[in-house]
């Protein structure tokens, strides 16, 4: 009976080791098919023109937040002064 149990281990033993092999090559390959992929052009332009119009909206946008949080300050600096006075 012992034996039976050692061979049964060993059995467990390559099961175990030949799904750690198979998980290790699928990884390896999927890591090289992706570092072996390139982007058509027509996407690195589109991402680079996202790029720029994101640019864009941030250099619209800032001044406008700015000038809201600016407000915001002095309209609470004011109703403290009316409150006090």
């Amino acid at each position: 009976m012992k034996k039976r149990l050692e061979f049964l281990k060993f059995q467990n033993a390559q099961r175990a080791l030949a799904s750690g092999a198979v998980v290790i090559g699928g990884l390896v390959a999927s890591a090289s098919a992706h570092a072996a992929y390139t982007m058509p052009t027509v996407i690195t332009t589109m991402f680079t023109d996202m790029g720029e119009a994101w640019t864009q909206v941030e250099d619209l946008v800032w001044p406008i937040v700015g000038a809201v949080l600016i407000g915001i300050f002095v309209i609470r600096k004011v109703k403290q002064g009316a409150r006090q006075a």
